[in-house]
């Protein structure tokens, strides 16, 4: 009987052990799976963070530039010489390329895991103010 008793309790032992080796694997997949999922989400918006930056800059001093002279060559009765004209492009350009990384930024993001949920929230929102 002493004998039966060990090997049922050596048996029940090597059970809970085994189970609680599969637990920990589960366990540690699923944060490893996390861990390499939020990399991602990281990594996507530090790739379009400094392009969108400078673009916003760029933008930015753009629109001072206009406010403090009045847009004076966006204006439709404007001389068109070469310093008007480029300044009208470089506006145009300088809108349309933070629009293009906002955008480019926006798609990436949309293939993401979990980019529905409420951690990105803030992020969507603020490209749909934009």
């Amino acid at each position: 009987m002493k004998e039966e008793y060990w090997t049922l309790l050596s048996t029940l032992i090597s059970a809970f052990v085994g189970a609680i080796s599969a637990l920990l694997v589960v366990y540690l997949q699923g944060r490893r799976e996390k861990k390499k999922t939020k990399k991602e989400e990281y990594n996507a918006y530090k790739k379009y963070s400094k392009p969108i930056m400078f673009a916003s800059e760029s933008l930015a001093w753009r629109l001072r530039e206009i406010l403090s002279f009045n847009g004076a060559f966006l204006l439709p009765e404007a001389p068109m010489n070469g310093f008007f004209k480029y300044k009208f492009d470089s506006t145009v350009y300088r809108l349309c390329a933070l629009l293009g990384w906002i955008r480019a930024a926006q798609k990436e993001q949309s293939y993401l895991e979990g980019f529905g949920d409420t951690k990105s929230k803030k992020v969507r929102e603020a490209i749909n103010t934009f």
